[in-house]
């Protein structure tokens, strides 16, 4: 509660009138009523014996303990992605760190903290730092899901649960996801969208049903890499070519990203350890980068085409290269997967090469 609030409720609370408090501060009662209205603010001299009068600590009368609001948090995680591009990873985290150290038990604000840091670790930091602050983002998450309730502390688990997965704790992954409700149908929104259309809103619907396209599309491109490298598991390499040719396809059709469109070929040349066909394919993802800054194409997101826009003109090719390349070369340069290729002289080329672009 803001001040003013909580002067109002207190004196309330104890049956006092806006005269009995002012003659208690040695103010006038005009003075009280514009403090209660939020119009100013009593005098700091008058804060210890105000707070003494009404029974509350002057931490609570400042509210210090107050979570932010959401736009507040908004305008923080803006300010955070800011840092991130201007300044790097290691800022990035410690301003993120050192605001949600002054809200402990705000669940929305750690969440969004939470998450926005993942994905800088994801994207833009490298190998060192990846394993210095990647147990400060589970640290969040957990504090998320220990102060949270209702969705918000549900999205909470399911990140969670997916950082203890990558980390091998089964257990604390499967005790998790035991705590998440099943998914919910039929789809509300392919209900909302018919409402839409019988109130003649056939533009808002248009979108609702563009943006299910997109989800799922994701959903259904990360389904099939995950049987395109069960297959090479299984030891189906034809299954897996023809699954990987699928993904190619789809991405295309509905209108993705050149970098989506060459993900499974890649994954497929890789998890084969042939390094030509593995060369190549990052030739050819590295310079699709910069296509990421630009929208989906095509009819299928005509109603949306105009926010899509709006937002690639506000991120140049060259923000997509800062921001993505770190993340893209560490993983490259690091990860297990790639240790068939990283004794590889033009590998290291390539990779020397975009390190510095």
């Amino acid at each position: 509660m803001p001040m003013n609030t909580v002067i109002r409720e207190k004196r309330k609370a104890l049956g006092l009138t806006q005269e009995e408090v002012a003659d208690a501060l040695g103010v006038t009662a005009p003075a009280v009523n514009k403090w209660e209205k939020g119009a100013t603010a009593p005098d700091i001299s008058l804060l210890p014996p105000l707070a003494r009068l009404l029974g509350v600590d002057l931490n609570d009368l400042f509210c210090f303990f107050e979570g932010p609001s959401q736009p507040e948090i908004d305008r923080f995680n803006a300010r955070l992605g800011q840092v991130l591009r201007s300044e790097g990873v290691d800022a990035a985290f410690a301003l993120a760190l050192a605001e949600t150290r002054k809200y402990p038990n705000c669940a929305p604000l750690l969440h969004a903290v939470a998450t926005a840091l993942d994905g800088a670790l994801l994207l833009s930091a490298t190998a060192a730092q990846k394993q210095q602050y990647e147990g400060r983002v589970i640290a969040l998450y957990e504090q998320a899901v220990r102060c949270g309730a209702g969705a918000l502390q549900g999205r909470s688990r399911f990140l969670l649960a997916g950082k203890y997965l990558a980390q091998g704790r089964l257990d604390e992954a499967q005790e998790l996801l035991d705590l998440l409700p099943e998914p919910e149908q039929p789809d509300k929104r392919q209900l909302q969208a018919q409402l839409l259309l019988a109130q003649g809103r056939t533009a808002d619907a248009a979108k609702l049903y563009e943006r299910k396209l997109i989800a799922a599309t994701g959903e259904v491109q990360a389904a099939l890499l995950n049987l395109l490298d069960i297959a090479l598991d299984e030891g189906r390499s034809g299954d897996a070519s023809a699954l990987a040719d699928v993904s190619h396809r789809l991405a295309g059709l509905m209108g993705q990203a050149e970098f989506s469109a060459l993900l499974p070929q890649l994954e497929f040349a890789v998890k084969r350890q042939n390094e030509a066909a593995s060369l190549d394919l990052l030739k050819r993802l590295f310079a699709s980068l910069p296509s990421l800054s630009r929208p989906p194409a095509g009819p299928l997101y005509h109603h949306l085409a105009p926010e899509y826009q709006a937002r690639a003109q506000t991120l140049a090719p060259e923000q997509v290269l800062s921001t993505l390349l770190p993340g893209l070369l560490a993983e490259l340069e690091t990860a297990p997967r790639y240790a068939f290729l990283q004794k590889n002289e033009e590998f290291r080329q390539l990779l020397a090469r975009w390190r510095r672009a």
